[in-house]
């Protein structure tokens, strides 16, 4: 479930370009407004930082795509950092879902509901993510502390029991992390590895 470090610089990178564009565009929409003859006009750089918004959500949506067969799934299946990943999920339809009708069906009334919306849930976004990336590390942290706590336990077993006895101990299945330790035939070199 543990991405590779090129998966990972693409999900934060993307995530990134995201967020950072999403709260440019809030500052230069809210904040930095211009004054003039006509009343307050639109921040040149409001409309790039839009076009750059949308562009970084098109990333993170090929990103997040090419994390569902193998992470997401193996995550449910596991029953690992179910809460925090299913939260980011349903922020990233939410995001997904409040961009597009922005794009296509904001009209006049529900536009600046759905923008509150979007920008809420954008903002609310990089917390979520940051709690589904350190309990992914709590959960890892564990799964490697029962696994070493399983190896000793298996190591002392056999070396109570006859080598003839530990023969068939090639492979026991040690938490339920999903890690298991291989034993040599007399049990004294021990293994462990990750599925």
């Amino acid at each position: 479930m543990r991405l590779t470090a090129g998966h990972k610089r693409w999900v934060y990178r993307a995530g990134a370009l995201v967020f950072v564009t999403g709260v440019l565009w809030l500052v230069f929409h809210y904040f930095l407004r211009i004054h003039g003859e006509f009343g307050e006009t639109p921040h040149p750089l409001e409309a790039w930082w839009l076009r750059l918004h949308g562009a970084g959500a098109m990333l993170a949506l090929l990103v997040v795509g090419s994390l569902l067969p193998i992470h997401i799934r193996t995550g449910w299946h596991h029953r690992r950092n179910l809460w925090p990943g299913f939260s980011l999920l349903a922020v990233t339809v939410a995001l997904a879902l409040t961009g597009y009708a922005l794009y296509y069906f904001g009209g006049e009334s529900l536009r600046p509901v759905l923008s509150v919306v979007h920008w809420g849930v954008g903002l609310l976004a990089a917390g979520v993510m940051l709690w589904h990336i350190r309990s992914g590390h709590a959960t890892r942290r564990l799964a490697t502390i029962s696994l070493r706590g399983a190896s000793t336990e298996l190591a002392g077993d056999s070396k109570n029991r006859a080598p003839e006895e530990t023969a068939g101990d090639a492979v026991s299945p040690a938490s339920r992390s999903g890690a298991f330790v291989s034993l040599n035939k007399t049990g004294a070199d021990r293994k462990a590895t990750a599925r």
